[in-house]
This record gives C-alpha cells, sequence and structure tokens, in this order.
C-alpha cells in the first residue's frame, strides 16, 4: 500500500480523526515528494549521522572542474534519488543548459510515480535557489 506522506510528515502533521480517504490523493503523494526531494537535494554528505551517504557531494567539490564535472553532478543526484526515494522508479536526470545564464546549473529529473494503480509519469526541474541550495519545481 502506498502513502501519500512519509512516516515523519504524518507524525508532525497528523491528519484529524475522521479524515480517512478512499483512493490515493496523486496530488498530495506529488508533494511529498517534492518535498523529500528538497530535503534530499540540500543535505550533504555527513550531515546525518545514521546515514552518512544521504543527500549529495557538496556542490561546491564540483565548481573548479565545472563545466566538466557536470556529469558527476548529474550522476550524484541521480544516485540519491534512487537510493534515498523509493516512491520513485526508473528516474533519470539531465542538465538543462541555459544560454542565456551559462553559470545556471539546472537539472530536469523524470521518473515514474509509484501509486496503487501502477506508475505514473512525473518530471521536476532543480534549480539554483537565493542561498546556495536546490529548489525542486514541478
Amino acid at each position: 500500500m502506498v502513502n501519500e506522506r512519509r512516516l515523519f510528515e504524518r507524525l508532525v502533521d497528523p491528519d484529524p480523526p475522521g479524515s480517512r480517504r478512499r483512493g490515493l490523493d496523486t496530488r498530495r503523494l506529488t508533494e511529498s515528494v517534492v518535498g523529500h526531494l528538497c530535503n534530499l537535494m540540500n543535505s550533504r554528505h555527513g550531515c546525518t549521522p545514521i546515514q552518512a551517504d544521504y543527500g549529495i557531494p557538496d556542490l561546491n567539490e564540483f565548481v573548479f572542474a565545472f563545466p566538466d564535472s557536470l556529469g558527476a553532478m548529474r550522476q550524484a543526484i541521480q544516485k540519491a534519488i534512487e537510493q534515498y526515494e523509493p516512491r520513485l522508479r526508473s528516474v533519470r536526470v539531465k542538465h538543462v543548459a541555459d544560454p542565456d545564464r551559462p553559470l545556471n546549473i539546472q537539472f530536469e529529473i523524470t521518473a515514474r510515480l509509484v501509486t496503487e494503480d501502477g506508475l505514473i509519469p512525473v518530471s521536476f526541474s532543480t534549480r539554483t535557489g537565493g542561498l546556495g541550495g536546490l529548489e525542486i519545481v514541478e
């Protein structure tokens, strides 16, 4: 059975009593996945004592070899998603170049969302946030 929200989300913000629904709300599921991807992409290796490889490497490690390091960045993001977001299958990450902003690092993520009714195609984009983190946009 697929749950729309992760366990921690349900503990922090439980559904009110008597609010049980029939069927899966794919919108709520997608929002939960986006929230988790934001956390995952903005966590660095070593930040979680119980799981040292949770997150992605510090993007500053790739800056000195930019743009040659784009392939390694893409692989790190794809590996993290495949390992830590079990609600997504067939994950593909692709660098998207912006000729107007060549130093802007942006990736497109395509995958299949696991639901009770099967797999649904989804896509997300990353963009560099104001404080240097990555934002996930549907």
